[in-house]
């Protein structure tokens, strides 16, 4: 773009001599016809020749002058203009990765939260879960000791004998008996010697007498005897101790 531009400088300028040359070469002529001769006349002329071209070639030596300094400064403009570009471009750069690490190190520190919390609520959970186990540990012995004492209590008011037996794997069935003479024997499961270290030993019905009370309530043999009254039977002993205590 510089070049038309300074093209048509150029060209103002020589129009502005040719101007200034159809000005004076007039004036030399109208001078000549008055007080010059005709070797004055040239010779004025020429200089006024020569100053044109002097003064066209001093014009066209600034206008170089100014044209090489114009391009020096866009030069450095673009040159400048560069430089802030990449300037920007590597505070553009270093801001994104600022952010990225910054968005990393809260998703890392959010992720740890979250385990933290996942972990405290495991704690508290398993935590739970025990208290839950002894408080329902605790509540079934304490049911079981209520329902022993309810029964040893029921026992001595009404005069009978109350025999708690497992009729099948997980099943029981109390039986009331109203007299002494229970109309069962029992021995220990398995056979064997009753003396045996064994912590509780389990006692069932041996025999079921013809007739008798236990045979009338529906006592089977093979019934595993479990409590008396509320007591719960360890041994074979144990076991006829507490049906002969009355």
């Amino acid at each position: 773009w510089l070049k038309p531009f300074w093209l048509k400088c150029l060209g103002s300028v020589q129009l502005a001599l040719c101007a200034v040359q159809r000005t004076l070469l007039p004036s030399s002529k109208a001078m000549g016809g008055v007080c010059c001769t005709a070797e004055q006349q040239e010779k004025f002329e020429a200089q006024v020749e020569d100053v044109v071209q002097k003064a066209q070639d001093k014009v066209e030596e600034v206008c170089e002058d100014a044209k090489d300094a114009v391009q020096a400064g866009v030069d450095k403009a673009e040159e400048a203009y560069e430089h802030a570009k990449d300037v920007v471009q590597a505070g553009a750069e270093r801001a994104a990765d600022a952010a990225a690490e910054a968005r990393a190190e809260a998703g890392e520190r959010a992720e740890a939260v979250l385990e933290a919390v996942e972990e405290a609520t495991a704690d508290v959970r398993e935590t739970l879960g025990e208290v839950l186990v002894d408080v329902k540990e605790g509540a079934a012995a304490g049911a079981d000791a209520v329902a022993d004492v309810m029964t040893s209590a029921v026992a001595a008011v009404t005069q009978t004998t109350i025999v708690e037996f497992e009729v099948c794997k997980g099943t029981t069935k109390s039986v009331h008996f109203e007299s002494q003479a229970l109309g069962f024997s029992c021995a220990r499961a398995g056979g064997g010697c009753s003396c045996l270290s064994a912590p509780k030993q389990q006692v069932v019905v041996r025999d079921v007498n013809k007739n008798s009370q236990a045979e009338k309530l529906g006592v089977k043999r093979g019934w595993v005897v479990k409590a008396v009254d509320g007591t719960d039977v360890t041994a074979l002993d144990h076991a006829n101790q507490l049906l002969t205590k009355r």
